[in-house]
């Protein structure tokens, strides 16, 4: 509502020339100067769909899965996963390098944070051999890698005499063997290798380097075989313990 004394105005329009200023106004953008592609231009302005279409391809990389097909699409790409990238470091790691023995090794390889399984390879050990070792985890030091089962048995304890099967040998596996055999009483001892070679259906064997005070505490009686094994039978004295080691396999 107007005041009581209202200002005045002048304007150098009269009001019909005010109307068609106004509804002009819809006429004076050219459209020639809106664009709908990616040609540019200085005075050239984009349209609101070029923009939904630059919008809309934007978002799509913060979508994981297109970016993944998109890596994918690229020839000779390769993506890597966590478990990929924990595999790749767990190789990197895994070999330790090699060393002239094992002061060498000792001196050189830290072995903070091992896990167990690392290796190293000794281009000469104690017998001048070469030898690759393995961080046991458990003992917290390098153990030899072995590459085929060791025939060693624990102490086995004997109350009565009797003839019994001390040693078996896989017999699809080894075609000649040699043991070292313990037996021992309480104040007695006797030890002796055992030679056994293997030809189509026969057994071949003997004893050999015997030690001891008293040879009846374990006799070799024979050696036999099944269709799985061979078989050391040994006549072992009451109250003994016999042990063995495998010296050689063929």
């Amino acid at each position: 509502m107007l005041g009581a004394t209202p200002i005045k105005y002048r304007s150098r329009y009269t009001g019909v020339q005010i109307d068609n200023l106004l509804a002009s106004i819809s006429n004076k953008l050219d459209k020639s100067h809106i664009s709908n592609d990616f040609n540019g231009g200085t005075e050239i302005v984009a349209s609101a769909e070029l923009a939904k279409i630059l919008y809309l391809d934007l978002n799509k990389f913060n979508d994981p899965n297109y970016i993944t097909q998109l890596i994918l699409s690229i020839p000779n790409a390769l993506i890597f996963t966590k478990e990929d990238k924990d595999k790749i470091d767990r190789l990197g790691g895994f070999f330790q390098g090699s060393f002239k023995d094992a002061a060498t090794r000792n001196a050189s390889v830290s072995t903070v944070g091992f896990k167990g399984g690392e290796l190293t390879f000794l281009m000469g050990n104690s017998d001048n051999h070469q030898q690759l070792d393995y961080w046991d985890a458990a003992t917290l030091s390098w153990k030899m890698s072995l590459f085929e089962k060791q025939a060693e048995d624990t102490t086995t304890s004997h109350t009565t005499s009797a003839t019994k099967v001390i040693i078996t040998i896989p017999k699809t596996q080894y075609r000649t063997a040699k043991y070292g055999l313990r037996c021992e009483s309480i104040s007695q001892v006797w030890y002796q290798e055992i030679n056994i070679v293997q030809h189509v259906d026969n057994i071949f064997w003997t004893t050999s380097l015997s030690l001891g005070d008293n040879p009846s505490l374990c006799t070799v009686t024979s050696v036999t075989q099944n269709t799985q094994s061979i078989l050391v039978n040994c006549l072992v004295g009451a109250n003994t313990t016999t042990k063995f080691k495998e010296l050689m396999l063929l």
